[in-house]
């Protein structure tokens, strides 16, 4: 005799769109479960910079100003100016980073008082490119002042003049 075709139904395999009947109420599809995991490690991402340290770059006028550890390290990227009557207040376990060549002019005050545990760092992007110094000028009013600092790869790292033919400068570098 005649042999009968047997045919077999399978369920279609779900692709992640449109209707199916295996993945209902118990799972996402595939598709779904790719986009979840996707969510997830971008957040764990955003989240991990978030509690990171975000660079600030600095060049040009510097008003009045705290640099502070949370927006640590502070990388000089032009020539800046700390201007008569402003006050630069640096907090302990600031990194600043100095570009090639560039100078920091001090013409108000510089506060940067680190801790011995805790000290500020003054140096370069890396070993092979030099800043130049950190400019004190000091025209009788109130003195600047460095403690527990680390300066490396400068130049000059701190120079100090006077311009105001009365008086005493009493920076302090410690």
């Amino acid at each position: 005799g005649k042999r009968k075709k047997r045919t077999m139904k399978t369920e279609k395999q779900s692709t992640g769109t449109g209707d199916s009947t295996k993945n209902r109420g118990t799972s996402p599809p595939p598709r779904a479960k790719i986009i979840w995991r996707a969510a997830v490690c971008l957040l764990g991402f955003l989240s991990s910079m978030i509690v990171t340290n975000a660079a600030t770059f600095v060049s040009g006028d510097i008003p009045t100003a705290t640099w502070t550890i949370s927006r640590s390290p502070y990388t000089v990227i032009g020539n800046c100016t700390v201007a008569a009557g402003q006050i630069l207040t640096i907090q302990p376990g600031v990194t600043v980073i100095i570009g090639t060549g560039l100078n920091m002019d001090v013409n108000g005050q510089i506060l940067a008082l680190g801790s011995p545990t805790e000290p500020i760092t003054f140096r370069a992007q890396d070993s092979t490119h030099y800043w130049n110094r950190i400019y004190v000028v000091w025209g009788g009013g109130a003195d600047s002042r460095f403690e527990y600092c680390n300066f490396s790869q400068g130049i000059t790292a701190v120079y100090l003049s006077m311009r105001s033919a009365v008086g005493t400068m009493a920076t302090e570098l410690s």
